[in-house]
């Protein structure tokens, strides 16, 4: 375990969790969760202005990916295919983000613009 305490671990947590509360809702949803968090709680814990950061950019990302991909699939003939797959790998590095970041551990995201510094 790492020398952060609970309260820090579990607020860097919920900066990954949170994208997925918002997730249903149409368009740049899973944005507003980290990004509500990581505005309030950056000053106070490094751990969340980091991960909050780190999870912004990702969510960022597979917002413009996901619409490239709904695209291809509403234009193209690959149906609704490529959303469908951005969508479940969103669902799985958010989860395994989480778990990283509950245990203390500043998880980077793979294939994530820096779009927030």
């Amino acid at each position: 375990m790492s020398g952060l305490d609970a309260n820090e671990r579990n607020w860097g947590m919920a900066c990954h969790i949170s994208a997925l509360a918002f997730l249903a809702i149409w368009g740049a949803g899973q944005v507003i969760g980290p990004l509500v968090i990581w505005l309030f709680r950056k000053e106070k814990y490094p751990f969340v202005a980091d991960q909050g950061k780190e999870s912004l950019n990702f969510q960022l990302t597979m917002t413009i990916v996901g619409a490239g991909a709904y695209l291809i699939g509403a234009f193209g003939s690959g149906g609704h295919w490529p959303w469908l797959a951005v969508a479940i790998f969103d669902l799985v590095a958010i989860v395994y983000a989480a778990v990283q970041a509950s245990k203390g551990i500043s998880y980077r995201y793979p294939f994530s613009l820096k779009l927030v510094n």
